[in-house]
C-alpha cells in the first residue's frame, strides 16, 4: 500500500478516507459517488497546505499501525507537527493571476463583456477589503 501511497496522493487519501467515511458529520460526509474527487481535493489541500515540522520527531505510520512514508500517512498521523505552509511574493501573484483568469473564464461562460483591466480591478478591491495576500 505505501508505495501506491508515494506515486498517487488521491490513492492515499481514499484509502483513508473510505473507512471512516461514516464518521465524518453528516453535512460534511461526501457522497460515496464522489469519494475520489473529495480525496483528490483533500489530498491536494492537505499537502499544498502544510509542512511537516521535525520537533520533537515525526512518526510515519498510518492508521492500521503500519508504517507508510506517503505525504498523506506522514499529515494525518502527525497533525501536532503540521505547519502551515509561509506564501511567497510569487505565490500571491500566482494566485491572483489565476483568479483573474477564472473571473475571465466566468463571465465568458455567461456572456459578459469584462476586460482583463476590470478583472484585475474587481480582485484588487476584494483583497483591499479584507486581510487576504496583504
Amino acid at each position: 500500500m505505501s508505495s501506491r501511497h508515494a506515486d498517487d496522493v488521491t490513492a492515499a487519501t481514499l484509502d483513508w478516507i473510505e473507512p471512516c467515511r461514516d464518521s465524518f458529520p453528516r453535512d460534511m460526509r461526501p457522497d460515496e459517488g464522489k469519494l475520489r474527487e473529495f480525496a483528490a481535493f483533500f489530498g491536494t489541500y492537505l499537502t499544498s497546505s502544510f509542512d511537516l515540522t521535525n520537533d520533537p520527531s515525526v512518526v510515519l505510520r498510518n492508521q492500521y499501525g503500519g508504517t507508510c512514508f506517503c505525504p498523506i500517512c506522514a499529515r494525518l498521523v502527525n497533525g501536532s507537527h503540521l505547519k502551515a505552509k509561509k506564501l511567497t511574493s510569487s505565490d500571491k501573484k500566482c494566485a491572483i493571476s489565476l483568479m483573474i483568469d477564472r473571473l475571465l473564464a466566468f463571465a465568458g461562460e455567461y456572456d459578459l463583456k469584462l476586460t482583463t483591466g476590470n478583472a484585475e480591478a474587481l480582485i484588487a478591491k476584494h483583497f483591499a477589503n479584507t486581510r487576504n495576500f496583504g
